[in-house]
C-alpha cells in the first residue's frame, strides 16, 4: 500500500469499537441526528440489523491499516436511492479525509451497489460539506429546517457525480482511491 493509496471497504465488528468512540465525540454527534450516549452493546445491535439489509452499505475508509472515516448509503423503500451519512475520525479533522470517505461511498454506490440517486442532507452552516456536495456533482433540491437547524438536501445521480475528482479503482468489493 502506498502512503497515497486509500481503501473504501465494508464495516466489520472489530471496526465498532473507533465507531462507538466518534460517534460519542462531540464534535461528530453535533452535526447528526441520534440519541446518545451510544455504547457497544447497542452498536452491536444495530450492526446485526444493518447487515439484514443487504443494499445498505455501510463503509470504512482505511489509510495504511488504520481508520480515518465512515460513510455509507441507507436506501430508501424503493431500493434505487439512498441517503448518505459521513464522519470522520474526529482527531483527524480539516484534512480531506470526509471529501475521499464521500467519493468513496458514492463510487460504491455507483458501481458497486448500482444505486440510480443518492442523497444527502447537509447542515446550511457547514461549508465545506457544502463545496464539497457541489464538487463530487450534488445539486441542491431544497433548503429547510429541521430539528431547529437549517439543512441543505442534495442529490446526485450516477450521470453527475465527478468520478474524475480521485483516481479509483475497484478491486473485488473494494474502491481504492489514489490521493
Amino acid at each position: 500500500m502506498s502512503k497515497n493509496e486509500y481503501i473504501i471497504r465494508e464495516l466489520e465488528l472489530k471496526d465498532l469499537p473507533a465507531r462507538v468512540k466518534w460517534m460519542n465525540d462531540e464534535r461528530i454527534h453535533s452535526h447528526m441526528s441520534y440519541e446518545i450516549p451510544i455504547t457497544m452493546d447497542k452498536t452491536t445491535a444495530w450492526y446485526k440489523r444493518a447487515k439484514e439489509n443487504k443494499l445498505r452499505k455501510d463503509l470504512v475508509l482505511e489509510h495504511e491499516g488504520i481508520l480515518v472515516a465512515m460513510t455509507g448509503v441507507v436506501p430508501d423503500k424503493n431500493n434505487k436511492t439512498a441517503e448518505t451519512y459521513i464522519f470522520v475520525n474526529p482527531s483527524m479533522h480539516g484534512i480531506g479525509l470526509g471529501e475521499l470517505a464521500w467519493f468513496g461511498c458514492l463510487a460504491n454506490a455507483f458501481y458497486l451497489s448500482n444505486f440510480e440517486m443518492i442523497y444527502s442532507i447537509t447542515n446550511a452552516d457547514n461549508v465545506r460539506s457544502i463545496a464539497v456536495s457541489e464538487k463530487l456533482g450534488f445539486t441542491l433540491i431544497e433548503e429547510r429546517n429541521q430539528d431547529a437547524k437549517n439543512r441543505l438536501y442534495y442529490e446526485c445521480e450516477k450521470s453527475s457525480f465527478n468520478k474524475n475528482a480521485f483516481n479509483f479503482e475497484i478491486k473485488k468489493n473494494k474502491i481504492y482511491i489514489y490521493k
